[in-house]
């Protein structure tokens, strides 16, 4: 059995923006996590291990061709499956929860600030109003922060125009060239 093993960078996005922002942290840092993805009736990507038949309770993702689409069928544990996710040809998208006693099964939230662990703890009080004073991107509305890796490739290219604009005009073609800048950096293969 041939395997493909990664090493994942974090996205740190979500619990450091405002670093982000100024250049003072990456994007996507420490710590790399392994990753690894095999086929079996499919692709299998496991999650967490560089060795999957020994950390059989790493949670993964079994990727199947379908009819008229693509079936991915989620495992927290490594056992039995919390849901599966169905990418039709023509782009519909379904979830469907399976509900097994062995597993807490998915939880449907409207914001990420709804799911625990993935935000910071916010400031109290005073620390708030000056925390929120700083933020360089509050203008953007919160479904465009929460949109993950597109949410943050388009939040730093509105920073970096906003920054450019308070000291100069910017010509729309320039504008354009800055979101271009840091959409592309989606695209580009993980070293």
């Amino acid at each position: 059995m041939s395997e493909l093993k990664l090493w994942i960078p974090t996205y740190n996005g979500n619990f450091f923006p405002d670093e982000i922002a100024d250049d003072k942290i990456d994007e996507y840092g420490k710590p790399e996590v392994p990753v690894t993805a095999y086929q079996e009736a499919g692709l299998r990507v496991v999650l967490g291990t560089h060795d999957p038949t020994e950390d059989f309770d790493k949670p993964d993702l079994l990727i199947e061709r379908q009819p008229h689409a693509w079936a991915m069928i989620i495992h927290p544990d490594g056992g039995d499956p919390s849901c599966l996710a169905y990418i039709l040809d023509d782009g519909r998208t379904f979830l469907i929860p399976q509900h097994c006693p062995c597993n807490p099964g998915v939880q449907v939230v409207d914001e990420l600030s709804q799911v625990p662990g993935l935000k910071p703890p916010q400031p109290k009080s005073r620390e708030l109003a000056e925390y929120q004073g700083h933020r360089t991107f509050r203008f953007i509305a919160r479904r465009v922060r929460d949109l993950g890796v597109i949410g943050a490739a388009i939040r730093n290219a509105l920073s970096e125009i906003h920054r450019i604009s308070t000291r100069e005009s910017l010509a729309p073609d320039a504008m354009e060239r800055i979101v271009d800048k840091h959409i592309s950096r989606l695209a580009r293969p993980i070293p």
